[in-house]
């Protein structure tokens, strides 16, 4: 694991492929979810051995990058992305996400002249799923996530304090419409 330190923000990440690869592939993870998912790792070999430099992170607040859970909020994960394509040397980038992570590559790619393509695998494509009532009124939510490698349900969990806050700013953002106007090559995937 690597920090990578971006204007704003400390990532953790792990990577794969040639540094000085002139493409890159960012892997996004959904809501609260960890670049150590076994999904994510061996995304990172698939590009890597296509000659990307591919990089996967956690979003700000989550996992390993430092900081509160008040840090994640789609705003800051497209400014994360966005910061981190520039880290990178703003070359050609392909952006992988899953879910909520989907949702952000689909935001990040309308609006980054260097996104080249998107793989949104499971996108939501709507606002983030809404609160409990509960949660409104104690202003957070817990959420808990299976531990790595992520392959199957896990006993222990990890526990998020996620503020109402990441609800009310994913209310600002419609990837649907943000996918209608993107112009890059996607490959779209969902199952049931």
């Amino acid at each position: 694991m690597e920090l990578i330190k971006t204007k704003s923000f400390e990532l953790a990440s792990i990577s794969q492929g040639d540094k000085n690869s002139g493409k890159l592939a960012l892997l996004l993870p959904g809501r609260l979810d960890t670049k150590d998912y076994v999904s994510f790792v061996s995304h990172l070999k698939y590009f890597a051995d296509r000659g990307f430099y591919a990089v996967a992170f956690d979003p700000p607040g989550t996992w390993d990058s430092p900081g509160e859970t008040d840090l994640f909020t789609t705003t800051s994960y497209i400014k994360a992305v966005n910061e981190l394509i520039e880290y990178f040397g703003n070359r050609p980038t392909l952006l992988l996400g899953h879910s909520r992570g989907a949702s952000v590559a689909i935001l990040v790619a309308g609006s980054n002249p260097v996104v080249n393509a998107i793989i949104p695998i499971m996108a939501n494509y709507g606002e983030p799923s809404a609160p409990t009532e509960e949660a409104l009124k104690n202003g957070f939510q817990l959420s808990s996530r299976d531990i790595p490698p992520g392959s199957s349900k896990t006993e222990k969990q990890k526990i998020f304090k996620l503020s109402v806050n990441y609800w009310t700013d994913g209310k600002k953002y419609n990837p649907e419409e943000a996918l209608k106007k993107c112009a890059v090559p996607k490959l779209l995937i969902y199952w049931n």
